[in-house]
């Protein structure tokens, strides 16, 4: 409880502990960053990890404290994002082969897979760039599509696209409302209004997951 609590603490102000570490250590302020959004997905048992926040935190003090640079913050979010994809990507694939063998990986079943495949290919890649975008399922698609589908090739163009968008989407916030005093003064409270909504979007997610599942396959 303690540790969560911890954890809990630092990410509500973020903005107190980034801005010191910044100053003292630069390169590794940039290189937990980086490693905090390559693992929320390169790992599933990081998938807690708050990347959303991350972004949105350190490019608003990236404006108001002029303590980060641009031009190494945004594409070290960029990279690690994708790197983090491919890596849960390259895990699913090694593990296709206990897929074949047992029916399922952990606590994904064969049936799951083969349903995941279809949705994949009835959106036309659509799935995984908005996955991007949804904590929890931005974790789990590049690990599912890893083992279900054959290219890489394929993986990466759309991962890729969605990842784009997520990282150019939340600086963007960031930058913007950032300067906005409000946020300045409530910075904890932004931060727990980010989580919130990260959380709300997953659940609203979980609960369709049954619909789009009853739609594509039960006709």
């Amino acid at each position: 409880m303690g540790s969560f609590e911890t954890f809990f603490e630092h990410i509500v102000h973020i903005d107190r502990y980034l801005e010191p570490l910044v100053k003292d250590q630069p390169f590794w302020s940039y290189f937990i960053l980086g490693l905090i959004i390559f693992s929320e997905t390169a790992f599933i048992v990081t998938a807690f990890l708050p990347s959303d926040v991350v972004l949105f935190s350190a490019c608003s003090l990236m404006m108001v404290k002029n303590i980060f640079n641009p031009f190494i913050l945004i594409p070290m979010f960029y990279i690690s994002a994708v790197a983090g994809d491919s890596v849960n990507f390259a895990i699913g694939r090694f593990l296709r082969k206990e897929v074949k063998k047992n029916g399922k990986v952990f606590f994904i079943k064969k049936d799951n897979l083969e349903k995941t495949n279809l949705i994949f290919e009835k959106s036309g890649g659509t799935a995984v760039i908005l996955a991007r975008f949804v904590p929890l399922f931005r974790t789990l698609v590049p690990f599912v599509t890893g083992v279900s589908f054959e290219s890489y090739k394929w993986f990466l163009k759309r991962n890729m696209t969605g990842v784009a968008v997520w990282a150019t989407l939340y600086c963007a916030l960031g930058i913007l409302f950032g300067r906005i005093e409000f946020v300045q003064t409530h910075f904890g409270l932004v931060a727990i209004g980010i989580c919130f909504l990260t959380i709300l979007t997953a659940t609203i997610s979980l609960l369709l997951r049954k619909f789009i599942f009853e739609k594509h396959f039960k006709k």
